[in-house]
C-alpha cells in the first residue's frame, strides 16, 4: 500500500481550506511507499480542472517524501483541491484521490491573484 494524505504546516491532515482572496497557502503533500518494491507515481493536483501540478516520483520501499505545495488562491469563491496519485506506468486509474474544499473568501483590501 502506499500512504498518501495532504497536511498543513503544523503536519495536521488538512479537510478544509479557508483562505482569502491573495493569500499565499502552503501545504506538505506525503507520500510513503509501502508495496514492498521501487514504485513511481504520478502526482496530478488540479483546483477546478486547472492543473497546478503534474510530477512524477520514484521511491523505494519504505522510503517517504514530504513534497512543498506552495499556491495563491485568486477569486472568491468556492472550489475544490484535488490531488491525485497514479502508478506508473501507463495505469489510468486513480490510486489515491483526495478532495479537499477551498474556500476563499473576498480580501477586504481589493487585491487580487488569479493563480487558484
Amino acid at each position: 500500500y502506499t500512504e498518501f494524505s495532504v497536511l498543513s504546516m503544523n503536519g495536521s491532515t488538512v479537510n478544509q481550506i479557508n483562505m482569502t482572496s491573495g493569500e499565499d497557502g502552503n501545504l506538505t503533500i506525503r507520500i510513503v511507499n509501502h508495496e514492498n518494491k521501487k514504485t513511481t507515481y504520478r502526482l496530478y493536483v488540479t483546483s477546478n480542472g486547472t492543473v497546478q501540478t503534474d510530477k512524477t516520483i520514484t521511491l523505494y520501499n519504505k522510503q517517504k517524501v514530504d513534497l512543498n505545495f506552495n499556491f495563491t488562491v485568486g477569486d472568491p469563491g468556492n472550489r475544490t483541491m484535488k490531488f491525485d496519485l497514479y502508478i506508473l506506468p501507463g495505469s489510468d486509474d486513480i490510486y489515491k484521490e483526495i478532495k479537499i474544499p477551498l474556500i476563499v473568501t473576498a480580501n477586504v483590501t481589493g487585491e487580487e491573484s488569479s493563480i487558484i
